[in-house]
Formats: C-alpha cells, structure tokens, sequence
C-alpha cells in the first residue's frame, strides 16, 4: 500500500516500510508499505460508533449472571467454557465488554478474533500473540516469530513449524497463567464463524494442556452459523444465546440516546423496524439523525413533525 491509504488506515495495523518502487502509470517512486497484521490499537467494533448516537448497556442481566457463575465454577473445576451465541449486531461484542469489565478484579483477559476473508493461516492465534506481545521487535520465540510472520523461510516441513508454533504459543499462555496467579485467566476467542482450519488444529493442541492456577475461562463467540470446534473437547459449557430487545429494552435505549423519553408511536416505529436488533436500532436512529428527523431541542433529541411522516 502507499502512505496515503496507511495513514487512512490508522494505527488499527501493523506496517513494514518497503522503500520507494516505481509504480504503473506514476512519474515518480511512491514510497511503499506491507500489512502485517492488526495492532493493539483497534478499536472493539461496539465502540467505533462513538460519536454517534449510543445507548447505555442495556438488559442482558441474566445473561451477565451466566459469567459471574461460570467464574465461581472456574475455581472449584479449573476448567469451564462459556458458548456466547448471537446473531450478527445483536451485541455480542458490546455484552462480552461489559461481563469483561464487570468481573476485571478477579480475571486477566487474553483475546484473539478471527477475521473474515483472512488470508494468514493460524489466524486466531495470530491476533491473540499480537495482542498479548506489541511490540513484536521483543519476541524472541522463534514459533512464535513465525506466526506473526516474522521469519520470511518457508520450513522444511510445514508440521514441524506447526508444532514449533504450538509449543510457543502453550508457554505464552502458561506465562500468562502464572502472572495471573489466583485470578482466573479469561480466553477470549471471537468470531469463531470465521475459525480457519490452521487456528482449530493449533487449538486443539494447546486449550487445556495448561493449567494456570486460577483456572481458565474459555469465552467463545461466535454466531449461529458457526459451530464450536468439535476436536477441542470442551467440558462444563454454558451457552448464553443474546435474544433481540424487546419493546421495554428499546425504549429504555432510546430514551438514553436522545436524553428523554420519545413518544410511544415513535418507539412502536423503531421497534417494529429494528425487530429489537441493538445494532440495527443504532442504525435506524443516527439515519434520523443525519435526515434531520431528530434535532437537538433544550439539550436533548427531538423528533421533528409525525411519526406518520417518517414511515
């Protein structure tokens, strides 16, 4: 790519400079740089609406209770999974978030997604060593330099390397075990719809051949579409299937959004359009926004003429 689309890029990604090439249909050299991977840096997908409109938390509270007991069976089993399942914008990402910073005293939090369309094999664990090692200049285990794509040799035999990379990446997680001490160790694994077949062998290999002290919480994620891994023999699992909002849970978001409570005809529209999909309802809302259906009146959003006018 060139610096123009990496400074668009941002820091969500990783970049190795290739020097000036000479590029078709250009008169002078371009400098030129690599993707390597995704950085530390990126945004959680629930966040990147920011400065839109965005409701509080909403709900979810059962569900929330399924971590909080999971944890407490993690210290009398050392081993517990919970299976979080839900359509896409549904909020899975927003509901782990929340249960992640609920819980935060008791956990340390190691997460790796993966990506659709991802090119790089072993791609879920990709993502968590570059989360858990930044800065990748200080790796020194030579699986793990290979799977961040770090050694530019093609092995001599591809399943020695696969198993180099095994090795490494089980003493990562068993360092990370032992900094976490008593605290449970929370494994994050997102999007698992999207698993390659590199990232399911290597994590057969490696859950549970480690025992970190506080035990582990394996929270998977992934939509219906996608199946857990059958080769990772997971025992003691809680599925937790995020359902839409209903009615009360809508109002109750755009209430937040706009800063008061909307006419039941406006939330009776928003609902029946969003069918209580929290992503949906986000995107229905800042479209009004940007239509000039809700204004800002007295500090809060407004609805500007009839509900009938909008349908």
């Amino acid at each position: 790519i060139t610096a123009a689309t990496r400074d668009l890029a941002g820091s969500g990604f990783l970049y190795e400079p290739l020097g000036a090439k000479e590029l078709k249909g250009k008169a002078e050299r371009i400098e030129t740089f690599r993707v390597t991977g995704r950085s530390s840096d990126i945004i959680e997908r629930w966040d990147r609406q920011s400065l839109r409109l965005r409701s509080d938390f909403v709900g979810r509270e059962a569900e929330l209770a399924c971590i909080g007991e999971a944890l407490e069976r993690v210290a009398e089993r050392g081993e517990v999974t919970v299976d979080v399942v839900g359509p896409a914008g549904i909020g899975k990402s927003r509901f782990v978030h929340e249960a992640l910073a609920r819980f935060r005293a008791q956990t340390v939090v190691l997460r790796g997604g993966c990506q659709e369309l991802e090119a790089e094999p072993y791609a879920l664990w990709t993502d968590l060593v570059r989360r858990r090692c930044p800065d990748l200049d200080a790796v020194e285990a030579p699986g793990l330099r290979r799977l961040l794509g770090l050694v530019r040799t093609t092995p001599d035999d591809p399943e020695d390397a696969r198993i180099e990379i095994q090795m490494d990446l089980l003493a990562l997680l068993q360092t990370a075990g032992e900094e976490a001490d008593q605290r449970a160790l929370v494994l994050h694994l997102d999007d698992l719809h999207w698993v390659d077949d590199g990232s399911v062998r290597v994590g057969q290999a490696v859950l549970g051949a480690f025992q970190p002290p506080g035990g582990t919480l394996r929270l998977l994620v992934r939509r219906p579409e996608g199946a857990l891994p059958t080769t990772w023999a997971l025992t003691d699992i809680t599925s937790v299937e995020l359902q839409p909002w209903d009615r009360s849970e809508v109002e109750r978001a755009i209430a937040q959004m706009c800063g008061a409570p909307m006419p039941p005809s406006f939330v009776d529209m928003t609902f029946a359009r969003c069918a209580g999909n929290p992503f949906f309802l986000e995107e229905l809302m800042s479209l009004l926004v940007d239509d000039g259906a809700l204004r800002v009146v007295d500090g809060v959003w407004r609805l500007v003429g009839k509900v009938e006018d909008l349908e």
